[in-house]
């Protein structure tokens, strides 16, 4: 019997394998239709500010929704083989529809939200509401 040593797979070489078989997984018709925007949150006291990133889309292939305090970012981005008959060799860029929702806090002024569209980035600014403090009155023990 002879002993042979034993080599694990080095990270480079998983990598690689992953890689090799994502390529031959979409051409044997595994769909990766499934995505969304990748999205950051922020807040300061006079707002909460999201920033959507959706490169290759313009603001008219996204809507914004709001039913019942959510915000809804709806949009689809078309697959180019749809449009051409061209044939690709990798495809890293995800297509079709996507939705992201986001449950407003109750301090969000809906009517007062607006958005800008810019190189591929959607920012929403949604107001805070000034809170109102209730009147502290005295009332007299007898």
């Amino acid at each position: 019997m002879t002993l042979v040593k034993w080599k694990p797979r080095t990270e480079l070489t998983n990598s690689f394998d992953q890689m090799f078989n994502h390529f031959f997984d979409n051409d044997y018709g595994v769909s990766l239709n499934h995505w969304a925007p990748s999205v950051d949150v922020e807040e300061n006291d006079k707002i909460f500010s999201l920033h959507a990133d959706i490169p290759g889309l313009s603001k008219k292939d996204v809507s914004l929704e709001i039913h019942d305090g959510v915000l809804s970012i709806k949009g689809e981005r078309k697959d180019k083989s749809e449009i051409e008959n061209d044939t690709f060799h990798v495809r890293e860029r995800q297509s079709g529809a996507f939705c992201r929702s986001f449950r407003l806090p109750e301090n969000v002024e809906e009517d007062k939200i607006n958005a800008k569209f810019k190189n591929g980035v959607l920012t929403i600014e949604l107001p805070k509401s000034e809170i109102v403090q209730p009147e502290t009155r005295t009332i007299k023990i007898s």
